[in-house]
């Protein structure tokens, strides 16, 4: 017998997948070169709206 409704189990699971993700892309960027992280940070921001973009794309 299941405690839980199907809504709650549905947001635990989409918890556990979105941590899991997070934990393997903090993975592969933490395996890259330095360049890569110095590429990555204005590129994200600038994605998320917080530079101009072709500042970004002009690198």
């Amino acid at each position: 017998m299941i405690d839980e409704a199907p809504d709650e189990l549905i947001t635990k699971a989409v918890d556990t997948l979105n941590k899991s993700l997070a934990d393997e892309l903090l993975q592969e960027i933490m395996e890259q070169t330095p360049a890569f992280f110095e590429w990555l940070v204005p590129y994200l921001l600038g994605k998320m709206g917080y530079a101009f973009q072709n500042e970004i794309s002009a690198k």
